[in-house]
């Protein structure tokens, strides 16, 4: 493999060198860093909350599933190494991120293991140059080991760029990008700047499939997102003096990308677990928007980021720390939007209560079957939840968190709604409906065909303690039974009451109250059915992250018998004691009326 022309003076100075030590905000975090790197001393490592212990001289290939593999081969724990070894300058993490580099070096023969795939790849390159300046210190008196390390960082950079084919999806193309553009810093003249050049064309595709508002299944899964707006950031935190006049276009497109993920967010700034690879983005986004108020000196993303993490203060030093501490400090509200751009809307109610929905059209029968599905944050406590993916992406699990049953959908005969060739965008089927005390967003221009029967679905915050979420069916014939199914946090028990469900846990306690139709002719059942973990009809879990599985409420509202036209839904209301009175139902109008604490509403689905 043709690496000649690409030498390296010395290793980059890539973090800030006036360093005094980790604040004490950040024990918590420097406690968990240190503990994994422990464990990485030991051969011990973690991917998927699966942990294997490995022997000395390990067999990169024959450990864990495929997917646990490539996160060895990414090097993750490189940076953890190196980071630990920068703040406590204790020679054994240096040294033994050094042995495991030679020791892949040695095991892993260019093209022929899991380590070259691109993304591995990719991520390993970026994990090793960074590792690379925080243990210079080492590294730099031992020439042999230098010497191979380099060689073998050439290689894999060529290896990479050969590879980086249109069609990669956009989080592998961030990842990609992000290996480039650093082993532009890592290697002088015109084949590092070459490096450099294709790794901005990759990122520069990566940020339009984020921007780009298509509106079918290409939409951008929020996980997807948060790797787009990472690569952009990092792209701007390390970029080298000589490539300040490309600066001003990379803020441009990376303040665009960060106000997407911003329309992601839900209250507390997580991000939704819709999709095969959901994440919370719980360690990912703090850090991401403290790097971003530095740069942009922006007052919203220091409140979502609340600190300089780990780091960021490495990358930044102590001028960063000033310039983060320096930031005027403004609130930040996951307000009301939609973002077509990555197939979300967001339905606010006051700073701490929010419904995140999914307009993401389903992209194969693989994909999560999350269409039209939501979650909900009520009073600062995550209400409703999506269920997560218990499997890496592409990897055979239990199939039961791709499936209709995992979301909170209307099931018509047993299926939710789907649609796998959109003809608009998400943003072509949302209608913003503004009345007294209330608001709501009607997926009114689509239809998605169950069959013969037609689905609106429409969403309401009313005030800021009462949510509602309607449900209309058209069409021919009559489906025998009707299910929504509604997904909370594991937390809460569900308990029946008069004419509603109470939904409590010890710090809320809630309610959830049917609004049902009535035809004038044909009879309608209804029936609330509680459930948790391996129910037979109704089976719930939540899986926060990859591996980890939890049993979860879900409580089924079932109509059988209902004769189109159809109208019905729920609302979920803060106050569980809240009193309520049931009003005309329309199906033909698509209204439905009713009095809540006291307040009267006229809410349609159209």
């Amino acid at each position: 493999m043709d690496a000649a022309g690409l030498a390296s003076p010395e290793i980059p100075h890539l973090f800030a060198r006036n360093l005094h030590e980790i604040p004490p905000a950040l024990n918590e975090d420097l406690l968990d860093l240190y503990g994994r790197s422990e464990q990485a001393l030991a051969n011990q490592f973690a991917f998927f909350n699966r942990l294997e212990t490995l022997e000395a001289d390990f067999d990169w290939e024959s450990c864990g599933t495929l997917n646990w593999r490539r996160e060895l081969h990414a090097f993750g724990y490189a940076l953890d190494l190196a980071m630990t070894y920068r703040i406590s300058q204790e020679d054994r993490y240096a040294l033994h991120l050094r042995y495991l580099i030679a020791h892949w070096i040695a095991g892993n023969p260019p093209g022929q293991t899991t380590g070259w795939e691109p993304e591995p790849l990719a991520r390993r390159i970026r994990n090793w140059i960074l590792a690379a300046d925080l243990a210079r210190q080492k590294w730099e008196s031992d020439a042999d080991f230098l010497a191979l390390f380099e060689r073998s960082l050439a290689m894999q950079s060529v290896f990479l760029s050969r590879r980086t084919a249109s069609g990669t999806s956009p989080e592998a193309a961030s990842h990609v990008a992000r290996a480039m553009l650093l082993a532009s810093r890592y290697f002088a003249g015109p084949r590092g700047a070459a490096l450099g050049e294709s790794g901005r064309v990759v990122l520069r595709g990566a940020v339009q499939a984020a921007l780009a508002e298509d509106g079918n299944s290409n939409c951008l899964r929020p996980a997807e997102l948060l790797a787009v707006a990472a690569a952009s950031v990092e792209n701007l935190a390390l970029q080298a003096p000589a490539e300040a006049s490309q600066r001003e276009s990379d803020m441009q497109e990376a303040r665009c990308v960060l106000g997407l993920l911003e329309g992601a967010l839900a209250p507390d700034g997580t991000l939704p677990m819709f999709g095969p690879s959901a994440r919370s983005g719980a360690d990912e986004v703090p850090d991401l928007f403290a790097l971003a108020a530095v740069i942009f000196e922006e007052p919203r993303w220091k409140n979502l980021a609340g600190k300089l993490g780990i780091f960021p203060y490495l990358l930044l030093g102590e001028s960063g720390r000033h310039a983060f501490e320096q930031i005027s400090e403004q609130p930040w509200a996951a307000g009301t939007r939609a973002t077509p751009e990555i197939g979300l809307c967001r339905l606010s109610a006051g700073r701490r209560s929010a419904l995140v929905i999914n307009a993401r059209h389903i992209s194969s029968s693989d994909d999560h079957h999350d269409f039209l599905s939501y979650e909900l944050h009520l009073a600062g406590h995550r209400v409703v939840v999506d269920s997560g993916a218990h499997s890496p992406p592409g990897e055979s699990g239990d199939g039961y968190f791709a499936s209709d049953r995992a979301h909170n959908v209307l099931l018509v005969d047993g299926r939710a709604a789907r649609r796998e060739r959109p003809r608009s965008s998400p943003a072509a089927g949302v209608g913003w409906i503004i009345g007294e005390g209330c608001r709501g967003v009607s997926f009114e221009e689509e239809s998605w065909d169950f069959g013969s029967f037609r689905h609106r679905r429409a969403f309401y915050a009313l005030g800021e303690s009462a949510f509602a979420v309607l449900d209309l069916l058209e069409g021919a014939g009559a489906p025998d039974r009707v299910t929504n199914l509604i997904h909370f946090y594991p937390t809460f028990e569900i308990e029946m009451g008069s004419g509603r469900a109470i939904i409590r846990s010890r710090a809320l306690r809630l309610a959830v109250i049917p609004l049902a139709s009535t035809p004038a002719s044909g009879v309608l059942y209804l029936s609330m059915k509680a459930a948790r973990g391996t129910h037979p009809d109704f089976p719930g879990f939540f899986s926060p992250d990859i591996g980890v599985k939890f049993g979860a409420p879900v409580l089924a509202l079932e109509v059988s018998a209902a004769q189109l036209p159809w109208l019905s839904g729920y609302l979920i209301v803060a106050d569980a004691d809240a009193a309520f009175r049931s009003g005309n139902v329309s199906p033909h109008e698509g209204s439905i009326e009713f009095e809540l604490a006291g307040k009267r509403h006229k809410l349609v689905a159209r």
